[in-house]
């Protein structure tokens, strides 16, 4: 959805996901992750400062880090640089 008028439909007037990325050059990301959309097999999502709401395949959330525990087995570093 290009202009929605209301984002508790998607589930992300309160996401029940929030990643925070911050890119090499130091800008910080915000994915926010919403409700299944059943309809197209996906998930509702969009960035933090765009208005567009789009679907994530299904399976995205499938082989994400559930703990502090297991996104440290993964080796991804977790905290900005100082």
């Amino acid at each position: 959805d290009e202009s929605p008028k209301d984002l508790a439909g998607y589930g992300l007037s309160k996401p029940s996901l929030q990643l925070n990325i911050i890119d090499e050059k130091g800008k910080k990301l915000i994915l926010l992750v919403g409700e299944r959309d059943r309809k197209n097999r996906g998930i509702f999502a969009k960035r933090g400062d765009a208005l567009i709401v789009f679907s994530l395949e299904e399976e995205f959330l499938d082989d994400m880090p559930k703990t502090v525990e297991e996104l440290e087995e993964t080796g991804i570093d977790k905290t900005p640089e100082s």
